[in-house]
């Protein structure tokens, strides 16, 4: 086990709440973005041969950003979105492999009327495990002597890392609520998964329910030979499309390798690779120019990819199209000089 690394301070900064959105917080020595709290969201750990991570994050259209930052030793990756005029974060893996996912529950609390000297929120963990830890046995023992309490909005959080282990965490009426992954797997959508801990799949009900059914339903398919191109396969069947939400982006994390697959706004004809311990990201599938970036602390938008030409341009077609019309009537012009 790595040495534990240095306490990182967190102070939460109250900024204007839009639907499903939380504030920032203040990591020591630099300005970071806390969970986001987005309208739905599907995520989950898949334990196969292999080990993988998902997460769809649906929300009105805003813009986003993927970013990796420093912290001791380890790497964060973290896609965030804009809000207000800073940056949320709402999932992200660091560079041992640890993984966490902080998505909104429904139905929602009330805010805890005061933060206690015990009591933490899940954006605190979610901050702490991600630049601070490397398995889930760290995050269980941050959290052990420690009462987590619902802030501004209702969360809950998943938790997976690269020794098989994963959790959702969720506050609890006397005690923090813990589930634990079943069958080599877990997912989580917006529902209360303790409320349904040990009971069959089908009999989910809530916000997120049937998204839930179709992740767990695919990946129980698939658990045997389960692989990125699954998992994409996965989230595709569980995006969100509609006016008030839709899926923005969703990635694939291999924590063995440290790296990220990622499709923008539902086109999974094109994929984003991520490579943590190179601080980069580039063209993987489906465009016509490869293109790689560096991947640092100030982010790179999801509108700046989008804008990478894809694997069969329209230019190309439109010069095509042209190119027969032209054909065609010189052919025409040649027919009626020879009649």
């Amino acid at each position: 086990m790595k040495n534990k690394l240095a306490v990182l301070g967190f102070t939460l900064i109250l900024s204007t709440l839009i639907t499903g959105g939380c504030g920032r917080h203040i990591e020591t020595g630099r300005e970071t973005s806390g969970p986001s709290l987005p309208f739905a969201c599907t995520s989950f750990a898949v334990y196969s041969n292999e080990t993988f991570y998902g997460m769809n994050f649906d929300y009105p259209d805003v813009e986003i950003r993927f970013t990796i930052n420093p912290s001791g030793n380890l790497k964060v990756f973290q896609m965030e979105f804009a809000q207000g005029n800073g940056w949320a974060a709402t999932v992200g893996m660091n560079s041992a492999g640890l993984f966490s996912s902080c998505q909104m529950l429904y139905p929602e609390a009330p805010a805890a009327v005061s933060l206690g000297p015990d009591d933490l929120y899940l954006w605190q963990v979610y901050g702490k495990a991600l630049f601070s830890f490397d398995n889930i046995a760290n995050v269980a023992e941050f959290i052990a002597d420690k009462k987590i309490i619902h802030d501004s909005v209702t969360l809950h959080d998943l938790f997976a890392d690269t020794q098989g282990d994963a959790m959702i965490v969720e506050v609890g009426e006397k005690e923090n609520a813990i589930t634990r992954l079943e069958h080599d797997f877990i997912v989580m959508t917006n529902f209360p998964n303790k409320d349904f801990a040990g009971k069959s799949y089908k009999t989910v009900e809530g916000v997120g329910a049937e998204r839930y059914k179709i992740a767990y339903e695919n990946i129980s398919k698939h658990i045997a030979a389960f692989d990125v191109a699954r998992g994409l396969e996965t989230l595709e069947k569980a995006v969100m499309s509609g006016e008030s939400a839709s899926t923005l982006a969703s990635m694939v994390f291999d924590p063995e390798k440290g790296e990220v697959y990622i499709a923008l706004k539902g086109d999974f004809g094109k994929i984003w690779k991520v490579s943590i311990v190179d601080g980069t990201i580039e063209t993987f599938s489906g465009f016509s120019k490869a293109r790689k970036m560096e991947l640092g602390p100030a982010g790179v938008l999801a509108s700046d990819l989008m804008n990478t030409p894809s694997s069969t341009p329209w230019g190309l077609y439109l010069m095509i199209g042209l190119l027969v019309a032209l054909v065609g009537g010189a052919c025409f012009l040649v027919g009626r000089k020879r009649m």
